[in-house]
């Protein structure tokens, strides 16, 4: 058994290949692979593809030619085997020196926004290069000495795929090797001497932004490890897989990549990273034979502790899920996971990684969802409080609205980073969030405490366009009506830009980019259609304004419990179903507390949504919720002024007296 880490292989390799070999894999590999990144891209539904590569991995695993004859309907032309007659498509003809000159002339910038995209990049690796003297990782550099962070060592799949087929053409090939093993044999004779890893090699004249992790154990086989990859990746995704991502050369050397501090690491600087999408955890049956497990592997309990705490999706490999395939049968927990050789003492990097998830236990979805609901409450109860008690106008309940939120994420995070992590086994909590993704429960991506500065960014940036337009046209002191309804139409406009940060209340992940663009527009036409509705149908009390933003939630609440409905999350559809009754009940009640309610409802659901929950503390959180909803209402009825309407017609009332 190879216990492999990051470091590769720890046992004595295989037969080296000769010097002409070396020479022959690294100039017909390189220029092979490097070829196809001038092609165009293809669709983004790749179904049919990734049928062929499970079907060709099914039908004969042994066979060369019946591989490469499943990919090459997807690609094209039949790629020449290494050893044969090298492409004759030129490679990129475009270099980044040429690129940071003229930036705006770069072709097909595969980060988003072409110009800016490279000039983050650039700024990022120059800034690790200072840290890096200050014991920070190393980054690896370009042909002309332009230092590359970690989040820039991406390739894609249809480079993956490439590599797959020529490497298999090859002579060197053996279908029983281990990541270390073609480490040995094809990885290192390409990068020798280069300093950067096979992925920013391939990709020097124009580096990929990786967006989705790929977490696996350098003891599978090979060949199992490439056709699990291509069958779960997509094709606008871009891989970070560690032994193409780091550059394999002496301890050393990428003991710089690593740095000093493990929560700095290349692999916490990709899964940290606002564009990593999700974590792809690729167990093998080795590991699992020998009564392992994956997470017997230090650092892969590392990625997964960091994908947790970034609140970004878990999703395992659904046919090697099993708790044999995660924790073992011997091992049975990550308190027991080594990094290194076993029979060897702790190094380094165990010691750190250990130091880590012992003093800062990993966020689970539970615990995130406790944060969430704890801002939400704050939020909900500091207008109406700040508003009868200090300053009863509509600005009163403008800052106790910004109050709230700022106390209840402060809330939060002392819980989470105070109280929580002393009362806490770090091993134990990261052996639940391991079962947890083996049954698919971080398989969404869940919203943070922290989250809430993206809401209030939108709902801020549209507050203001509603406040400058409703000064012009009505007054100053009617203006103010425009922060609340353009902060309710901020958060729809977030939601639909960015659907899967809504996970935690419709329990989706959408993966394709079309797909996700498909269910924006969706979601556009039910606010738009629901605020239509209650305005002019429903004919709803209060402005038309309030009327329309009132049927826009609706509208919203709809297609997301249609949303949940599409995808069989009977729960997350019910929860919105719950939502939405309550809100139409608010409206023809007309409490005056239809922002606070809701307030309420998306924060208790996004708790009782967490299936951890046993039946008693279901009960018990909605019995805090109806509780907290029944002290809305008894605020509110001892002080009826001091509700968002009547605040609102007393400011646009009094402004028309005075004039």
């Amino acid at each position: 058994v190879t216990f492999g880490s990051i470091r590769g292989h720890t046992g004595p390799p295989g037969p080296g290949p000769s010097s002409t070999m070396i020479r022959s894999i690294a100039r017909q590999l390189t220029r092979h692979i490097v070829a196809s990144n001038d092609e165009s891209d293809e669709s983004d539904d790749d179904s049919d593809t990734d049928k062929d590569v499970v079907e060709s991995s099914s039908d004969d695993l042994s066979s060369d030619s019946e591989v490469v004859g499943a990919h090459d309907e997807e690609l094209g032309a039949p790629v020449t085997a290494v050893h044969g007659t090298p492409s004759t498509r030129a490679a990129p003809s475009v270099s980044l020196e040429s690129i940071q000159a003229n930036p705006c002339h770069a072709r097909r910038r595969r980060f988003s926004g072409d110009c800016i995209g490279l000039s983050r990049m650039i700024k990022e690796g120059r800034q690790a290069e200072e840290e890096a003297t200050r014991g920070g990782p190393a980054p690896q550099r370009l042909d002309d000495g332009t230092p590359v962070t970690a989040r820039y060592w991406g390739i894609s799949r249809k480079q993956l795929s490439k590599l797959f087929k020529a490497c298999r053409n090859h002579p060197q090939w053996c279908d029983t090797d281990n990541a270390s093993d073609f480490t040995e044999k094809f990885v290192k004779p390409i990068t020798n001497g280069t300093g950067r890893g096979l992925s920013l090699n391939l990709n020097k004249e124009n580096p990929l932004e990786v967006n989705i992790m790929i977490s696996h154990a350098w003891s599978e086989n090979i060949q199992e490890f490439f056709l699990d990859a291509l069958s779960h990746l997509r094709r606008h995704e871009v891989a970070f897989i560690c032994f193409l991502a780091n550059y394999q050369g002496t301890p050393e050397e990428i003991d710089r990549q690593l740095g000093k501090s493990i929560n700095a690491s290349p692999f916490t600087q990709v899964i940290s990273s606002p564009h990593c999408e999700r974590l792809l955890v690729i167990p093998n049956e080795i590991l699992k034979e020998n009564g392992q497990g994956l997470y017997s592997r230090l650092w892969c309990d590392l990625e997964i502790k960091f994908a947790a705490d970034a609140g970004i999706p878990i999703q395992v490999v659904h046919h090697r899920s099993s708790e044999q395939h995660l924790l073992g049968e011997t091992t049975c927990s990550s308190r027991f996971a080594r990094c290194g050789n076993p029979a060897l003492p702790m190094n380094q990097d165990e010691t750190l990684i250990r130091h880590g998830i012992e003093t800062m236990p990993p966020e689970t979805a539970r615990s995130q969802s406790v944060s969430v609901c704890i801002v939400s409450v704050f939020t909900a109860y500091g207008p109406l409080l700040f508003s009868r008690y200090l300053m009863t106008s509509l600005a009163g309940w403008t800052l106790g609205l910004a109050a709230g939120l700022a106390v209840g994420l402060l809330a939060s995070l002392c819980v989470s980073k105070l109280i929580r992590p002393r009362h806490r086994d770090g091993y134990e909590v990261l052996d639940k969030v391991i079962r947890g993704a083996a049954s698919g429960n971080y398989s969404h991506r869940r919203t943070r405490a922290k989250d809430f500065f993206s809401f209030a960014r939108y709902g801020v940036s549209l507050a203001i366009v509603d406040v400058i337009v409703r000064c012009w046209s009505e007054g100053f002191f009617c203006a103010l009506t425009g922060i609340a309804e353009g902060m309710s139409s901020g958060i729809c406009l977030w939601v639909l830009l960015h659907i899967n940060e809504f996970g935690s209340w419709t329990g989706v992940f959408v993966i394709k980019p079309k797909a996700r663009i498909a269910i924006g527009i969706v979601f556009a036409l039910g606010l738009f259609a629901g605020g239509f509705i209650n305005w002019k149908i429903v004919r709803a009390h209060g402005t038309a304004s309030q009327a329309f933003g009132r049927g826009m939630t609706a509208g919203w609440m709809l297609c997301l419990c249609g949303l949940s409905a599409c995808y069989r999350m009977p729960w997350h559809a019910l929860n919105a179903a719950v939502t939405l009754g309550v809100v139409v009940i608010d409206q023809i009640l007309g409490t005056g507390l239809f922002h606070e309610v809701m307030l309420l409802l998306l924060g208790f659901g996004a708790m009782q949504l967490r299936p951890e929950w046993g039946l008693k503390n279901r009960v018990t959180i909605c019995f805090l919720n109806v509780a907290f909803i029944l002290g809305l209402f008894c605020l509110s009825k001892g002080d009826e002024d001091a509700t968002y309407p009547r605040l609102q017609a007393k400011a646009c009332t009094g402004e028309r007296e005075e004039v």
